[in-house]
């Protein structure tokens, strides 16, 4: 009978360990996504400045070009119409193609 108490209490520490081990398990696991997601987020933002300023200098000079053809007042007013279409066409398209392509990205991320 004693023999039996002592495998019951071992059996008991044994389950406490592998609790403990799944349960350490699990934060790496959140720990390794969470890295992931914070990566690909301050990449993605630091990718987003610089093409943002690409945007910005490829606007100044197309401004600038179109000015020698014309009064540079209009070629500015131009080119800001310009974006402004293009913000217009980024939100009409933002449900189908912008949000799943967000959604699609974090859940890759999560699953790797």
């Amino acid at each position: 009978m004693e023999e039996l108490k002592t495998k019951v209490a071992d059996l008991a520490d044994h389950t406490g360990d592998v609790l403990d081990t799944y349960y350490r398990l699990a934060v790496i696991k959140f720990t390794k996504k969470s890295a992931k997601i914070a990566t690909a987020a301050i990449t993605l933002f630091v990718i987003s400045a610089f093409v943002l300023c690409v945007i910005l200098f490829i606007g100044v000079g197309l401004a600038i070009w179109l000015a020698s053809y014309m009064n540079a007042a209009l070629a500015y007013f131009i080119v800001a119409a310009f974006y402004i279409v293009l913000i217009a066409c980024f939100w009409g398209f933002r449900k189908k193609l912008v949000f799943p392509m967000v959604r699609d990205f974090l859940v890759r991320k999560i699953d790797d």
